[in-house]
């Protein structure tokens, strides 16, 4: 993690926090789909049930979404 903010702090000098992380999440997501599919071929591995759906959500909008963003906003206001 510490590495993150390392690599994170000299784009947040030029661009405001939330298009640095939004960058880093479309770049992130990317490289994750495509290592999936390459790993599992399987199609029943990739349905997600409504249980998982929302577990899923869970994880997104509160761990990432929130946390990744003002985590980049108090990065840039570092020394």
């Amino acid at each position: 993690m510490a590495v993150y903010y390392i690599i994170q702090k000299p784009s947040l000098a030029k661009y405001p926090p939330i298009a640095v992380t939004t960058w880093e999440y479309l770049i992130g997501g990317v490289v994750t789909t495509v290592w999936g599919l390459m790993h599992e071929h399987d199609r029943s591995k990739w349905i997600l049930s409504g249980k998982t759906i929302w577990v899923l959500v869970y994880c997104v909008v509160f761990n990432s979404v929130a946390k990744y963003p003002i985590s980049a906003y108090c990065n840039k206001r570092v020394n």
